[in-house]
């Protein structure tokens, strides 16, 4: 028997196939809420800084749940990884740590440790981010950049203050895209930057939650596939009555 699908019903049912692929598509990405001083914001889970492409130099070291000790490899590799914000990387005077940004973004969050009334600890950091024209030039993690975090939980130990750069803010033009970011310590004794998180958003990086419009599609989808595997049970799929 020929079991071809009659051509009226294929727009259907490929309609009812895509419906299908997006909706798993959009089931897959995992959201994490993230706090920030406008309240908590949703992310990907896989737009994190996981691991170090190189550094960090000069003086820095690693530290959990408040307690500061040399970075072992493992501890390292893991030292700027979000989102729970237990673990750090310290840098010392003039140190430097260049990530690996997981996902094409063109806007930077930054999750840092410290009491943000320090001279120097935050105002003076200084970052770059790497796109396909190379690294853009050093710009200051200001002030106007990164605020403390509203209700605090403090899982790292120390107040939580969080920042953001935008493309534009780095010198580059609306939506341009970056994979890799180096954060730079300043000078002075209390110069010291205490990265807890850092990840990447736009284009892709923040975490698509399913609307209830994205359920009812993938309901319309699975429907229509079962009308047509029930037509097929009493009428062929040439269009003849059994």
């Amino acid at each position: 028997m020929n079991q071809s699908i009659p051509r009226r019903s294929r727009p259907i049912l490929m309609a009812s196939m895509a419906a299908l692929l997006f909706s798993a598509s959009t089931a897959l990405a995992a959201t994490v809420s993230m706090p920030t001083p406008q309240g908590s914001r949703a992310f990907d889970s896989d737009a994190f800084a996981f691991a170090t492409l190189a550094g960090p130099s000069g003086e820095f070291g690693c530290f959990t749940a408040g307690v500061l000790s040399a970075c072992s490899p493992a501890s390292l590799q893991i030292a700027a990884l979000g989102p729970d914000l237990t673990t750090g990387l310290t840098l010392g005077p003039a140190s430097e740590v260049t990530l690996a940004l997981p996902m094409i973004g063109s806007s930077l969050a930054i999750w840092e440790a410290g009491n943000f009334t320090v001279e120097n600890d935050v105002s003076d950091a200084l970052v770059s981010v790497h796109t396909t024209a190379g690294w853009t030039t050093f710009r200051s993690f200001g002030s106007g950049n990164i605020a403390p975090v509203l209700n605090d939980t403090q899982p790292s130990g120390y107040q939580t203050n969080f920042g953001t750069f935008s493309a534009s803010d780095l010198g580059l033009v609306p939506d341009a895209l970056f994979d890799a970011v180096r954060i730079q310590s300043c000078c002075g004794a209390d110069s010291h930057f205490d990265i807890l998180a850092v990840a990447v958003a736009g284009t892709g990086a923040v975490a698509a939650v399913p609307e209830p419009s994205t359920s009812a599609l993938l309901l319309s989808g699975l429907l229509a596939i079962g009308v047509l595997a029930r037509r097929c049970n009493t009428v062929d799929c040439n269009g003849t009555r059994r």
